[in-house]
């Protein structure tokens, strides 16, 4: 799992002064995605990593909705983000996640991950800068 216990991030400090109460999850791919690394949130425990038992993952591994739509759409935090973009895996994203008409100028890679929402279905591709989505079991993407 990243470690979230960065001696700085810029990225962080302006979240959490827009966000109190961030969880362990979302501090790990805030720190990855301003230094342009991949953000591991799976155990190390193989069995627990299965995206559709992500409802029962922790806060060590949750990401809220309105924290990655600011991560992607407010002008401070973009212009932070490595042009490497967001990259995570073992992430339960929590809460409907909009992102229609966003113009986001870097990549989004979400793998092995749960998106906790409005509907059920598997999907492999999102059309709208989130690719490649693989292997996700997704419930709030719209």
């Amino acid at each position: 799992m990243t470690d979230d216990s960065s001696p700085y991030s810029e990225l962080l400090k302006i979240a959490e002064s827009k966000f109190n109460d961030l969880t362990k999850g979302e501090k790990a791919l805030l720190y990855a995605t301003e230094k342009g690394q991949f953000a591991d949130l799976n155990s190390k425990n193989r069995n627990e990593n299965n995206p559709e038992d992500g409802l029962s993952w922790g806060d060590d591994r949750t990401v809220r909705s309105e924290v990655l739509a600011w991560l992607c759409t407010d002008p401070d935090a973009v212009s932070i983000v490595s042009h490497r973009g967001i990259q995570v895996k073992g992430a339960i994203v929590k809460g409907h996640v909009e992102l229609r008409f966003a113009d986001i100028p870097f990549p989004i890679q979400i793998e092995e991950s749960r998106f906790d929402g409005w509907s059920n279905r598997r999907i492999t591709s999102y059309e709208a800068h989130l690719c490649p989505l693989c292997d996700q079991f997704v419930t709030g993407l719209k």
